[in-house]
């Protein structure tokens, strides 16, 4: 195992953790479900692709 095995885990929940936070926001907010967007979509969103970004994972 590489050194660095334990922080790609570490860095790979948290993306997965944001795009569960923002898929999970998508699926219960009523605006969100029409595609319009609200203020806590498009938070989650932003966390979510910061975190994707810092990962390197597109």
């Amino acid at each position: 195992m590489s050194r660095f095995a334990g922080q790609r885990a570490y860095v790979d929940a948290r993306v997965q953790d944001a795009y569960r936070a923002y898929i999970g926001h998508l699926m219960a907010c009523p605006d969100c479900k029409q595609r319009v967007s609200c203020a806590n979509g498009v938070r989650v969103k932003k966390e979510y692709r910061a975190e994707r970004d810092a990962a390197g994972a597109h």
